[in-house]
């Protein structure tokens, strides 16, 4: 990823890090406005000062540039099965590289898109995403190695497979994963597919493609999410422009 922010660097007057911050604050934004929403950011799950997390907290692991659904912590507080299980729910995705899609050439980009990823009680722990899975401040108080082993969605499925806990699936989505153009996924993606073609067009045609290309209408369910896609698509609405 250092090389490829540095390719960014040289191919853009906004940098790497000034875009991943603004959409940062996106994000933050948006978590600020869910209900008694608390935020940290610990650098591990080790550094989580366990003692300030109250019981009947709602405990949401996410990064630092997807979107929750303004009422989902709401939702998730009428869970009665929060008390003991972990739950997840389906989401979205929102930019390049939905499931199972890939791609051979830069200049073959997909479509930006909305997709659904219907959770299926078989099969769901390799939906889990960064951030579709919450559980409660009880049932960390009683389990507090279920924060080291749900740190980062990889290990979420890797600890959920091994271990088998209690889960609890919902049919309502409330999340939407964020595939940009600074998304580590989304470049390493286009890195490894440039072949022959020079990486710095590459990269230019991936962003200019996300602000300029076809965008399929969100569903009803997502609209809530389209202030956050307006406000990302301009981050890079100014990298093209400020080049």
């Amino acid at each position: 990823m250092r090389e490829t922010a540095s390719l960014w660097d040289a191919t853009f007057q906004l940098g790497y890090t000034a875009c991943r911050a603004r959409i940062k604050s996106i994000a933050q934004e948006a978590h600020r406005a869910l209900p008694n929403a608390r935020i940290i950011e610990p650098a591990s799950a080790d550094a989580v000062d366990l003692s300030v997390v109250e019981p009947e907290d709602v405990v949401l692991l996410c990064d630092d540039d997807d979107w929750y659904h303004p009422k989902a912590t709401a939702w998730l507080e009428t869970v009665e099965e929060l008390r003991n299980s972990i739950v997840l729910w389906p989401d979205a995705v929102y930019g390049f590289f939905a499931p199972k899609q890939n791609i051979v050439s830069a200049s073959g980009l997909p479509r930006v898109r909305m997709r659904d990823r219907p959770l299926h009680e078989t099969g769901a722990y390799s939906l889990i995403k960064t951030n579709n899975y919450a559980l409660s401040g009880e049932l960390l108080s009683r389990q507090p190695q279920l924060l080291r082993g749900l740190w980062g969605h990889l290990g979420a499925v890797r600890y959920l497979q091994a271990e088998n806990p209690p889960v609890k699936t919902l049919s309502a989505p409330l999340s939407v994963v964020n595939r940009h153009p600074c998304s580590q996924l989304v470049l390493g993606r286009i890195m490894r597919s440039v072949g022959t073609e020079d990486a710095a067009v590459a990269l230019w045609r991936l962003v200019k493609h996300y602000v300029n290309g076809p965008h399929t209408p969100l569903p009803a369910e997502y609209q809530w999410a389209s202030r956050h896609i307006a406000g990302v698509r301009d981050v890079f609405y100014d990298a093209l422009r400020l080049r």
